[in-house]
């Protein structure tokens, strides 16, 4: 069988699984990179039985080549295995190659994370209004950028001090407490500015726009480079920075796990650092 048409079966697959939509995505980009590169190799169309073990291997070297990191390559290399063992759990393949693909080993690195003093920095230098609330909303709550943009009116409760998440990654809605400062410019936004009466989404730029992800993400880095900040920021990054800030007050890593919405405690753990001042602090206690 063709290899794009299993990739668009695989596609049906994890969308009837309830993938994320952003896993879905990526997943099929992954795949489709793939299938890129194996019809140019050939000059031809793929037929996934002909692919072979040094086809795999060749693609990571040329993923290599091109200068992809290794956390790249080795989601690919992921992303392939689960797309084979679906292949081979259908029977369309007798025999699962992708087994033997090799792990890329990842190094670990420090999480960037911005403290609160740079994020009140990167706040005041954003322009748009509407821009500067959805930052703000992100770093107050920690949300996921997907799960700030798609909030709805009727989510976000004043009354209560409650916002309700829901379409969340593992499928389970939660309630994050709307933090006293973020009340006031909620307030403020609904009752003065908002420009939607018929647009069911929170954030919204008029009654039939919504803002995209890489909007905001957009923002960020023109935000960073206008005020000349050595870091790259991302919404990642701020719900990154909200999990750091609560890490630093000492709160319970169990709170910050519900408040983000880990399944996994480990999950949330990444989210501890130690910077120079508190080794310092460290050694010095001897």
């Amino acid at each position: 069988m063709l290899l794009i048409q299993l990739i668009e079966c695989y596609k049906k697959y994890i969308i009837s699984i309830d993938k994320a939509p952003e896993t879905i995505k990526g997943y099929t980009i992954e795949l489709n990179l793939l299938n890129k590169y194996l019809s140019e190799k050939y000059n031809g169309l793929i037929y996934l039985e002909d692919v072979n073990i040094q086809d795999l291997e060749e693609y990571l070297s040329f993923m290599k080549d091109k200068g992809y990191a290794p956390a790249s390559r080795s989601r690919t290399i992921y992303i392939i295995r689960a797309f084979y063992n679906f292949c081979y759990k259908k029977e369309y393949i007798i025999k699962n190659i992708a087994v033997n693909l090799e792990s890329v080993p990842v190094p670990e690195k420090e999480r960037v994370y911005l403290s609160a003093e740079e994020m009140k920095y990167l706040i005041s230098g954003i322009k748009s209004p509407i821009m500067k609330l959805v930052v703000n909303t992100l770093y107050f709550t920690g949300m996921r950028i997907s799960e700030c943009l798609n909030l709805l009116l009727k989510d976000v409760d004043l009354k209560e001090g409650i916002i309700t998440v829901r379409n969340t990654k593992n499928k389970q809605d939660r309630q994050i407490p709307i933090h006293k400062e973020l009340m006031d410019l909620f307030s403020n936004y609904i009752e003065n500015w908002r420009d939607g009466a018929a647009n069911p989404y929170f954030f919204c730029l008029n009654s039939t726009c919504r803002i995209s992800p890489d909007h905001v993400n957009r923002v960020l880095h023109m935000t960073t480079q206008s005020l000349n900040m050595n870091k790259h920021v991302t919404c990642h990054i701020i719900r990154h920075s909200f999990a750091s800030c609560l890490v630093a007050r000492n709160i319970n890593i169990v709170n910050i796990q519900k408040l983000l919405g880990h399944k996994d405690l480990s999950t949330t753990s990444i989210y501890t650092h130690t910077n120079i001042d508190e080794l310092k602090k460290a050694v010095n206690a001897i």
